[in-house]
């Protein structure tokens, strides 16, 4: 219920989610968060790399809040690269349909009932407590690359990269160090509980971060557990050292 409030309260008083909730193709109260956060913190791309784009919300929310961007979204189902398409088929937008990780050859990936949470990792203890309808409906075999390896043409800097995809932030940051070099932010969603088999914590993800000469800038978004006030999630912001 508190969560509900919360909510509401965001959306009554923050300037331009209700407008943006009836105007925008599809709208994502998360994607609006992470982003109006981000450019308090001096985050304006030119291009976006918007890996785990799913169904398009953070895309759509990039195009309507950010100036005259390109995006390049990664969606490794095609069925729901379709929905992804079709929601942004008038937009500056390159759709890739590839798993990115930390080697290249194929992967199995894990088709969830809720597109959102699929993913290349099994479904850890604590997302079957929070969440009882997360059930894998088939597994497919899918391509997998690095991000080093994806060829993407009259990319403009700077460049923004988000990654969402369900516990395997890591492996793809361990992919791309060389696309990292030439990227000024990064935004990643950060397990604090068990929600994949395999995935790796915070400090892991930052270490790394480190090593690619990044820093910590801030928490951009919180994800509560369902009728707790446990933090489950975090989209942190990492902006490269000069």
């Amino acid at each position: 219920m508190r969560q509900i409030l919360n909510k509401l309260i965001y959306i009554i008083f923050t300037k331009g989610v209700i407008k943006a909730i009836f105007r925008w193709k599809i709208f994502s109260l998360s994607s609006f968060k992470i982003i109006t956060s981000a450019k308090k913190n001096n985050v304006f791309p030119k291009t976006i790399i918007d890996i785990g784009a799913n169904e398009g919300q953070f895309s759509e929310a990039c195009f309507q809040l950010f100036n005259k961007v390109k995006v390049v979204a990664i969606e490794p189902d095609k069925k729901t690269s379709k929905i992804l398409e079709k929601n942004l088929s008038n937009k500056n937008i390159h759709i890739i349909n590839k798993v990115v990780s930390s080697y290249n050859g194929t992967v199995n990936f894990h088709i969830n009932e809720d597109s959102q949470v699929s993913s290349v990792l099994q479904i850890g203890k604590d997302r079957k407590k929070f969440f009882s309808k997360s059930k894998v409906k088939s597994i497919k075999k899918l391509p997998v690359c690095t991000l080093d390896k994806i060829i993407i043409k009259n990319i403009k800097k700077p460049i923004l990269i988000k990654i969402d995809t369900q516990g395997l932030e890591y492996e793809i940051l361990k992919g791309g160090k060389q696309f990292l070099n030439k990227t000024k932010w990064v935004i990643l969603e950060v397990p604090l509980k068990k929600l994949y088999l395999g995935q790796k914590n915070f400090n892991d993800l930052n270490n790394l971060m480190k090593k690619n000469n990044f820093s910590f800038t801030t928490i951009l978004n919180f994800h509560n557990v369902p009728k707790s006030n446990e933090i489950m999630e975090i989209d942190v912001l990492y902006t490269k050292n000069q």
